[in-house]
């Protein structure tokens, strides 16, 4: 019986990491925002490695009050962004959070930024599960 059941452990924790691969991300990274902002984007590239559709619902950092999806659109003759309630990716679809289009809005920054630190980044689905990622913080100028 104890052996049994030390095989159906291994087994299950084995298995987590093949159910969390239907979704991949690289090329994460945060901007760095001047010391006196309270705001910065954060992109990355997240991969579909599924038959079906995934529905982004959401995402979390460790260093923001709140994180929200976003979208750049030209509207008017003028370049503003925009809150999205979700983002979906088709089945084996690819897409690029990237500056000036889709990326994440870190709000509420609890400390200044420095080249070089890790954000914690939770991309949540909508079965309610959460892709962590470690971005690093980025200085552009």
């Amino acid at each position: 019986m104890k052996k049994t059941y030390l095989l159906l452990l291994a087994a299950c924790l084995y298995a987590q990491p093949l159910l969390a691969a239907d979704i991949t991300v690289d090329k994460a990274w945060v901007r760095l925002s001047p010391p006196v902002a309270d705001s910065t984007a954060a992109y990355a590239t997240i991969h579909n490695n599924s038959n079906t559709a995934i529905t982004l619902t959401g995402a979390a950092s460790n260093i923001a009050k709140k994180t929200e999806l976003h979208s750049m659109d030209m509207s008017k003759g003028t370049m503003r962004m925009v809150k999205l309630d979700t983002i979906t990716l088709a089945a084996h679809d690819t897409i690029t959070l990237a500056p000036g289009k889709q990326h994440l809005m870190l709000m509420g920054l609890k400390h200044p930024l420095h080249a070089g630190d890790n954000v914690e980044l939770r991309l949540i689905r909508a079965n309610g599960t959460a892709i962590v990622i470690q971005a690093p913080v980025r200085d552009m100028r």
